[in-house]
């Protein structure tokens, strides 16, 4: 949510000018529903007391009893809820701490990370969850109005302008990077690149595999009717941004999708509308983007075809209704070891999903049984063995993410023969660092088959 909402006649006069001048092929007004997956819901919990709203959710898996938390914010109230979420249909608040700024939370390794939304002074606040019935202080840090936290444990602090710190010295006392760009709002990382998603000022794309020197390889402003870049997606090629508007107002689009495989020339190519509602928040699983998208609740979409997001499925989660009203489904979170997804809705509280894709099966080529076994041990403490079977000489690469669907490793790109092989995995990253505890998934490709599965690394 930007910290202004303002001049909405305006607004819409420049919206409506600005989407009739577009000369790519015309995107939708209206929903289109594809046959591609299904939206389930398994629980929901309202943890707030005294009538408090929801803001944002984020999630953690404890590596030694694999339980799995939701932390829910509360922007109206200062807490944080503290949720085990493991199963599903009956979650239980375990713990809350109260007197936090609730608006904006992020988990890197044992930490949670808290701020206010408004980005004054050092009143960002973290705290140690390793035991989350009982967390601890641990430390302060420059506010900001979001933050994102990439695998290399590197935070990007937004709003006034943007600021990265390094978390790996101490994660309870950040160390200051680098700090630049006008106003701020909220960021993604993939493969070093940074999306740096700054509401009025425009979304700036920067390398930043020197965090301390970031490098500037292009932009977008309002060319194309852009109100409010709040933030986004990318896709797991890093050729399609996909920017999130978050005061559009219909027919200007809620998301306008770019081809961005030359940063420096980034062409508009297809958009999203949903004339009734304003979306928030965006986050990517292989094909799939999921949405917190206020009044009208939860969608899934696909972006398999870039040139053609596609609704897959919706659940709305909130009774109120009109574009730009703030109100519904706020947070999302699908970054879990057991595929559910949160969302946090800001009058009703959590909402535990699960969505089941329409899968098509490509050729096996040979075995009837899964050619990807599960790794062992799991999860992952020190090394791991990694076992698969191939049905005939192809081209193989197995490739390891991490939840968020970023590149960790490569294991094997070669041409390999038929029959069993194996490969192990030192728990480090290509850079030859230990990656964090956390959900992480492997994935197979060898010739026109395609198999993947999930890891949990406990440290």
């Amino acid at each position: 949510m930007p910290a202004k909402h303002s001049t909405i006649i305006l607004v819409a006069v420049c919206a409506v000018a600005a989407l009739a001048s577009l000369s790519v092929e015309p995107g939708r007004a209206e929903p289109v529903t594809s046959a591609g997956g299904t939206i389930t819901l398994l629980g929901q919990i309202d943890p707030s007391t005294g009538g408090g709203l929801t803001s944002d959710v984020t999630g953690w898996v404890d590596p030694t009893t694999l339980k799995e938390y939701a932390f829910v914010g509360e922007w109206v109230g200062g807490k944080v809820f503290i949720v085990d979420v493991s199963d599903p249909a009956n979650p239980s608040v375990v713990e809350w701490i109260p007197f936090v700024p609730g608006f904006d939370l992020k988990v890197w390794d044992h930490y949670l990370y808290l701020v206010d939304g408004n980005g004054t002074g050092q009143d960002g606040q973290i705290w140690n969850i390793a035991d989350p019935a009982h967390p601890t202080f641990a430390g302060t840090f420059l506010s900001a109005h979001n933050i994102y936290i990439d695998d290399r444990g590197y935070m990007y602090n937004e709003l006034t302008g943007l600021t990265i710190f390094d978390l790996n010295p101490d994660p309870t006392d950040p160390t200051f990077v680098w700090s630049g760009g006008p106003e701020g709002h909220d960021a993604l990382v993939q493969d070093d690149i940074l999306y740096d998603f700054h509401g009025g000022a425009g979304t700036f794309i920067r390398d930043v595999t020197d965090p301390s020197s970031p490098v500037l390889l292009g932009s977008i402003g309002s060319e194309h009717g852009i109100v409010y870049h709040h933030s986004g997606v990318v896709s797991a090629d890093g050729n399609y941004l996909y920017i999130n508007d978050e005061l559009a107002i219909s027919p200007q689009p809620d998301i306008m999708v770019y081809d961005i495989s030359d940063p420096a020339n980034p062409a508009l190519v297809d958009w999203y509308n949903d004339p009734q509602s304003t979306i928030h928040n965006t986050f990517r699983i292989g094909n799939y983007v999921f949405a917190s998208y206020y009044v009208s609740g939860f969608k899934v979409f696909d972006i398999s075809n870039p040139l053609q997001i596609q609704l897959v499925d919706s659940f709305d989660t909130s009774a109120s209704s009109g574009e730009l009203n703030f109100s519904g489904a706020w947070g999302c979170y699908p970054f879990t070891p057991s595929g559910n997804i949160y969302i946090s809705d800001i009058e009703n509280g959590l909402y535990i999903f699960s969505f089941t894709p329409d899968v098509v099966s490509a050729p096996v080529l040979g075995s009837p049984t899964a050619l990807l076994a599960q790794n062992r041990p799991n999860p992952v403490r020190g090394r791991t063995r990694i076992e698969y079977e191939l049905p005939l000489t192809a081209a193989t690469e197995i490739t390891l993410f991490d939840a968020a669907g970023r590149r960790v490793r490569t294991l094997v790109d070669r041409v390999q023969g038929a029959g069993p092989h194996s490969v192990s995995w030192d728990g480090r990253s290509a850079t030859g660092q230990a990656v964090a505890s956390g959900v992480y998934f492997y994935e197979l490709r060898s010739g026109n088959m395609r198999e993947a599965r999930k890891m949990v690394v406990a440290r």
